[in-house]
């Protein structure tokens, strides 16, 4: 990296009132060695003001399970939430399990949101404001949602496939009325193996079948075989259709970004790109995907991820699925912060319209930085942001940042892990915006 454009760890923009000078390692030997953390949230309430985590603790290579989190406003941990400000378990009797990401109900009460059975299935959660289980969601607090049929190959999955499926995306997300719309890529056999799902659940996490007659429906792609749709994230539009975000692949080796539209009843949306889909050509680069899909002001979509060749990507769409032509020049935005490699894994939208980014960047012959960035509605770096943009942190080793949350006083929170000498180890910074 260009050591002249570096900041020093010192000026990276971190609030140092939060946790230990900014950063909050996860660290509890009854949970286990190593632990890694994949989604963060923030809660502002009359009466609290918390920020919940989760992901996965592991001692060994058999006890695995999910992790809940809450700390308070200062990076401590929560004495009155789970144990001493963690809940940690097993969605199925000692299966593997991890939590990936959280949702803030109306009522107070946490939906988790995570994976089983090697990562490969989802499986959700209902926890009280306490962190403990809630009963009347699903079965004792459990909702699993095994592959339908009639690909009931979801049998088939052995202990290989569910080994490898380490990057396996489930996303949730709440609907004003109570439902969960649940997004997910099942792995069958193996990586290239897959059928990718959209579910709508009540809100005891019963299936709604008011969605597609069942309350699922497969995404199936009119030029791809089904087992090259990967999925890996929902959004509830305003008007109330769905948005799903991920990839297409035409081989093994080359995809591109993919986003679908469903209609509340579980149909694909005419009017949206080409038959309800898009997905733009190959031209620009040679394989990418989205990571997640955001909503823009006046009904805008940002989908957020990566090129295989190590660039972040952006592309902004109307309601329509047509280039917005007020972002990049109605293009796809490709980014290498200082001209190191570059992943988008997560985003949000500031109430002015900013973009807010996280993941992660890879100068040549170093370890990776986790990064945070802010755009203008334009797709241009917001120098107001740490003078240039962006910023990175690397925590005694490589670093990267799997989620992010905003603040209500514009901080911007992230949520990742640590790795060095065989050492992985959750982690959650603060940065001032």
């Amino acid at each position: 990296m260009n050591d002249s454009m570096r900041l020093t760890q010192d000026d990276d923009g971190r609030d140092k009132t939060f946790a230990d000078d900014g950063c909050f390692l996860l660290e509890r030997l009854s949970l286990g060695r190593e632990s890694i953390l994949h989604g963060v949230k923030t809660q502002y309430s009359p009466s609290a003001e918390r920020i919940y985590f989760t992901g996965q603790a592991r001692s060994g290579v058999t006890n695995r399970p999910y992790l809940l989190g809450c700390l308070k406003p200062d990076g401590t941990l929560d004495p009155d939430f789970g144990d001493n400000g963690i809940t940690s378990d097993y969605f199925i009797n000692r299966a593997e399990s991890v939590g990936t990401s959280i949702t803030l109900l109306n009522d107070g009460k946490i939906l988790l949101i995570g994976r089983v059975r090697g990562n490969s299935v989802p499986a959700l959660a209902r926890f009280t404001s306490k962190g403990t289980l809630d009963p009347e969601f699903g079965s004792n607090g459990y909702a699993i949602l095994d592959m339908p049929a009639p690909d009931t190959a979801q049998g088939l999955v052995d202990k290989t496939a569910e080994d490898e499926n380490q990057d396996g995306a489930t996303s949730v997300t709440p609907l004003a009325d109570g439902k969960i719309l649940v997004v997910h890529t099942y792995v069958v056999t193996h990586l290239a193996n897959t059928r990718a799902y959209v579910f709508l659940l009540n809100s005891d996490g019963s299936y709604d079948k008011s969605f597609n007659g069942t309350g699922y429906v497969q995404l199936i792609h009119p030029e791809a075989d089904p087992t090259r749709v990967k999925l890996r994230s929902g959004f509830v539009d305003q008007d109330g259709t769905f948005v799903v975000a991920g990839g297409l692949h035409s081989n093994s080796k080359t995809e591109v970004p993919l986003l679908a539209r469903f209609a509340r009843d579980g149909k694909l949306v005419p009017g949206f790109g080409t038959g309800g889909f898009f997905a733009p050509p190959q031209t620009l680069f040679e394989s990418a995907e989205f990571k997640t899909v955001i909503g823009q002001p006046n009904n805008r979509l940002l989908g957020i991820g990566s090129t295989d060749d190590g660039r972040g990507l952006l592309i902004s769409l109307e309601a329509d699925g047509k280039y917005n032509i007020q972002f990049n020049g109605a293009k796809p935005l490709l980014t290498r912060l200082d001209d190191s490699s570059t992943y988008w894994t997560a985003g949000a939208m500031q109430p002015d319209g900013k973009i807010v980014l996280c993941g992660a960047i890879k100068p040549a012959d170093e370890s990776s930085l986790g990064v945070v960035a802010r755009l203008l509605d334009n797709g241009s770096l917001d120098t107001t942001f740490q003078g240039r943009g962006w910023t990175s942190t690397r925590v005694n080793g490589l670093t990267i940042f799997n989620a992010l949350a905003l603040q209500k006083d514009t901080k911007i929170v992230v949520a990742g892990y640590r790795y060095d000498h065989e050492n992985l180890q959750g982690l959650i910074l603060r940065y001032h915006a």
